[in-house]
């Protein structure tokens, strides 16, 4: 099993491998973007446009203008710590590029970015 996340930007962010995280070892094949640790696994897909139907109200309250979505799963279910922690800076360095907004998996709250900083977090 996995945690399926979708992050959503108000820009596009093509190429999307630069601005991953250092230390994620990133492979890429495609459309994916995958970094690989001891029982676990991230892969993080390239940016797809989407509709504003798709995108859930209270997310586009936080962050005007969402167009794009990034989507990441993130493989087992409940990985170790270091994963976690990878995919909080994949949020923080592409969310801060991007600006955009997604809910955080393991506390349920919504997140945003704008001008290049997390700027509220609330319960989802």
């Amino acid at each position: 099993m996995s945690s399926d996340i979708e992050h959503f930007y108000v820009e596009r962010g093509d190429p999307l491998l630069p601005l991953l995280p250092d230390g994620g070892g990133w492979e890429h094949d495609g459309e994916e973007h995958v970094a690989e640790g001891d029982g676990w696994l991230l892969s993080v897909y390239d940016p797809e446009p989407v509709e504003a139907a798709e995108i859930p109200e209270d997310l586009r309250g936080l962050v005007p203008g969402l167009a794009f979505r990034v989507d990441a799963r993130l493989e087992p279910i409940n990985p170790p710590d270091q994963a976690w922690a990878l995919l909080e800076a994949v949020l923080d360095t592409v969310g801060g590029a991007l600006g955009g907004a997604t809910y955080d998996v393991r506390s349920g709250h919504a997140i945003a970015w704008r001008d290049g900083l997390r700027v509220r977090q609330q319960d989802g």
